[in-house]
C-alpha cells in the first residue's frame, strides 16, 4: 500500500539501546497505518507488543517524508478520510439501497446575547445567555447557544454529541405532540431572530446565470460542436456562402435559446421570491405585521378572513378553512381544514393532513368562533 512492492517486509523488535529513535534509519522497526500484518511471530507465551508513535494527520506528514508518489499518497488519504469520515461529512440513504457521502466544512453557529434589564431602576443593561431549543430528525430536541453544523443539499445537519454523528434539522413536525403544538404561543422579536439564525430566512432561492455563463454552456452543446468541425470541410471546400448561411443559422440559434432561458430563469425568480406580509402573534398577546422571510418553526401566524397564499408549512389550531391545493394535488376541488385536535398523541403529517396548511397553497376562505383570530403554528419553512 505504502511501497507498490508486492513482496512482504520483516519487521523486527526495536532493540533497547540509548540511541534516538530516527524513523528512517529504523524503517525495519516501524509498523505503519493502513500496513497489512500477514503473521506473528511470539516468543513463548508472552504477547506481541507495540507502541503507538503517531495517529491521524501526523501520519500524513510522515509518508510525504519518504517521497511517495502522488497518486499513492492520494490513495493513502482517501483511506484516512474514509476512516475519520463521521467527523466530517453526513450520508444521505436512498429508498434504503443506495449511500451518498459528503464531506463537508464544518461551521459553528452561536447565539448572540441580549441585554436585558432586571428591573426600572437598571442603570444599564444585564447580558444574559440565552437558550433555544431545536428540533432534530429523529425526534429528539436540545436547548443550545452554540452548535456546529454542515450544510448538505439546501439541508442543515447539527452534530449531537450524544450519537457522535450530525443528524438533520428539521421542524416542529417530528417528536411533538398535539398538546405541545397548542402551547406555542408566539415568540418575541429577540426569540425570533435567534432561530432565524439557525433555521435561516423563509425563503427559495433561484440563482439566475448571467448572459456569459448561459451562452458558453449553449455553444457547448453537442450539436455546435459538430457543426464547428462541418463548417471547416465546407470551408475547405470552398463553399463560402454556404459555410456562412450555417454560421449565421447557429447564431441565430444560440443567441435565441440563451434568451428564452434566461426569461425562463427571471420568470421562476420572480414565482419563486415573492415576498408578502404575515401577522404573527407575540408572546404578550401581541401582534405584529412581519415579512414572511422572517418567519421561523414555531411562530403563530394569523390566517386572515378573505384567505391568503401560504408561504410556509403550518397547523391550523383554531377554526377551519377551505384552501384550494391544486398546486400541490392538480384537484381543482377545495379541501375543508379544520383544527388540530389538544391530545396527547404525536403529531404526524400523513395522519394530521386535514389539518396541516402547505406552503403554496390557497385559503379561499377562513372561518372564524366570534372575534378570535384563526391561529396556526408554523412547523415547516
Amino acid at each position: 500500500m505504502l511501497t507498490g512492492e508486492s513482496v512482504p517486509v520483516m519487521k523486527t523488535a526495536l532493540p533497547s539501546q540509548s540511541d534516538f529513535y530516527n524513523e528512517k534509519e529504523d524503517v525495519n522497526h516501524t509498523l505503519y497505518c493502513g500496513t497489512v500484518i500477514l503473521q506473528a511471530r511470539y516468543h513463548g507465551d508472552e504477547y506481541l507488543h507495540a507502541v503507538v508513535i503517531r495517529t491521524g494527520e501526523q501520519f500524513l506528514d510522515s509518508l510525504r517524508s519518504y517521497n511517495i508518489k502522488i497518486r499513492k499518497d492520494a490513495m493513502v488519504y482517501v483511506y484516512i478520510l474514509i476512516s475519520r469520515l463521521h467527523l466530517y461529512c453526513t450520508c444521505d440513504t436512498y429508498e434504503k439501497l443506495f449511500k451518498s457521502y459528503f464531506i463537508k466544512t464544518v461551521n459553528t453557529i452561536s447565539i448572540p446575547e441580549f441585554g436585558i434589564q432586571e428591573n426600572n431602576n437598571s442603570e444599564y443593561p444585564v447580558k444574559t445567555t440565552k437558550f433555544i431549543r431545536i428540533y432534530l430528525c429523529d425526534g429528539t430536541s436540545k436547548e443550545v447557544t452554540e452548535l456546529k453544523v454542515i450544510n448538505v443539499k439546501k439541508l442543515m445537519y447539527v452534530w449531537s454529541d450524544q450519537e457522535q454523528n450530525f443528524i438533520k434539522l428539521v421542524g416542529l413536525d417530528k417528536g411533538l405532540t398535539n398538546s405541545q403544538l397548542h402551547q406555542f404561543n408566539g415568540f418575541t422579536f429577540e426569540e425570533q431572530f435567534m432561530r432565524g439564525i439557525v433555521y435561516g430566512k423563509n425563503e427559495i432561492n433561484v440563482p439566475i446565470q448571467n448572459i456569459s455563463s448561459l451562452f458558453v454552456l449553449e455553444a457547448l452543446n453537442p450539436f455546435y460542436i459538430f457543426q464547428v468541425f462541418t463548417l471547416c470541410v465546407w470551408f475547405a471546400e470552398a463553399y463560402y456562402y454556404y459555410t456562412g448561411a450555417i454560421i449565421c443559422m447557429s447564431v441565430f440559434g444560440i443567441v435565441s435559446s440563451v434568451i428564452q432561458t434566461r426569461q425562463n430563469q427571471k420568470s421562476l425568480h420572480d414565482t419563486v421570491n415573492t415576498v408578502d406580509k404575515v401577522t404573527v402573534k407575540r408572546s404578550k398577546g401581541l401582534y405584529e405585521e412581519v415579512p414572511t422571510t422572517h418567519l421561523v418553526p414555531g411562530d403563530i401566524i394569523v390566517i386572515p378572513k378573505h384567505g391568503c397564499t401560504l408561504a410556509c408549512d403550518a397547523t391550523l389550531l383554531q377554526g377551519n378553512c377551505i384552501v384550494n391545493e391544486s398546486m400541490l394535488t392538480g384537484e381543482s376541488v377545495p379541501v375543508m381544514k379544520t383544527a388540530l385536535p389538544s391530545q396527547s398523541d404525536f403529531y404526524n403529517e400523513k395522519e394530521d393532513v386535514n389539518h396541516t396548511l402547505y406552503c403554496g397553497t390557497v385559503i379561499l376562505q377562513a372561518r372564524y368562533h366570534g372575534d378570535e383570530y384563526l391561529h396556526a403554528v408554523v412547523i415547516r419553512t
